[in-house]
């Protein structure tokens, strides 16, 4: 409910639900009571369903959802059930969803900034990782990396993809457990396909995004972190456009130190262990 309420009328055309099946039978009610409450959900536009009939994994559920959506557009705003933007996200994302619709190296338009704030004379910054906790991209990049992954094209190369070598290093084993399916997920292939086309994507300078979704109940955040959860939420008013268009490396290190540095060597040791006992087992 909290993500239709903060839905920006101005700012969207036409809106599209999807909703995976339940998984199991203690689920069946919570997706009924979503589906009648998407039903009932009052909108001066088009309101598009697509309601599974049979439950589906993280990844095949959010890919399939995406290709339907960019089936019946050409480009748009991408949110999750637990993801709650700020008002101006939509005029964020929608003002550059115009600007660059052209511009084949922008692939990725993100809401959430996990440094709450960047000091800049600008709205926003061009980085190489992906954020998909409130997003946008165009139906020709999208389906430019469905078909890259469907013809088995995402690997990894020989070169670098991060200019810290680092991130290289904690990213590269992140793309290589998903190529093997051992971490079931889309969002790092989409991360690789972007990293391999030479793309950028584009984070804003004040976060416009909350996730809500940190409990035993979500699929891939089960752990609310205590540095996310005080990460405030910001309106614009005024979209100040960068006059280059820039890699600035610093803002992708200083994410990585505070997120990633200490699972650099963790996580290795965790699926070293787990992968041993599913062997076990």
């Amino acid at each position: 409910m909290q993500v239709l309420k903060s839905i920006n009328i101005k700012y969207i055309k036409d809106i599209y639900f999807y909703n995976n099946y339940f998984h199991s039978k203690s689920d069946k009610e919570n997706v009924e009571k979503c589906r009648e409450l998407i039903r009932k959900f009052k909108y001066p536009g088009k309101k598009k369903y697509l309601f599974n009939k049979e439950h589906l994994d993280v990844k095949k559920s959010i890919l399939k959802s995406i290709d339907w959506f960019f089936k019946n557009t050409k480009e748009g705003i991408i949110l999750e059930d637990d993801i709650v933007p700020s008002k101006s996200f939509y005029y964020f994302c929608s003002s550059l969803i115009d600007r660059y619709r052209e511009n084949k190296t922008i692939f990725h338009i993100s809401g959430f900034n996990h440094l709450e704030k960047i000091v800049s004379p600008y709205s926003y910054n061009y980085n190489f990782i992906t954020h998909v906790w409130g997003w946008a991209t165009w139906s020709d990049r999208w389906k430019d990396f469905r078909k890259n992954l469907r013809n088995k094209n995402l690997k990894i190369s020989n070169k670098e993809l991060f200019i810290d070598k680092n991130i290289n290093k904690y990213r590269g084993y992140l793309y290589k457990r998903t190529l093997s399916n051992k971490i079931v997920t889309w969002d790092y292939l989409w991360d690789l396909h972007i990293r391999l086309r030479g793309g950028l994507c584009i984070r804003p300078n004040l976060n416009l995004v909350k996730n809500i979704g940190f409990d035993f109940k979500a699929t891939n955040t089960k752990f609310q972190k205590k540095k996310i959860k005080k990460i405030k939420t910001f309106e614009i008013k005024k979209i100040n456009y960068p006059e280059l268009i820039y890699y600035n490396s610093n803002n992708d290190r200083r994410y990585f130190d505070l997120y990633e540095k200490r699972n650099l060597t963790l996580k290795k040791n965790y699926d070293f262990i787990k992968d041993i006992i599913k062997k076990i087992i």
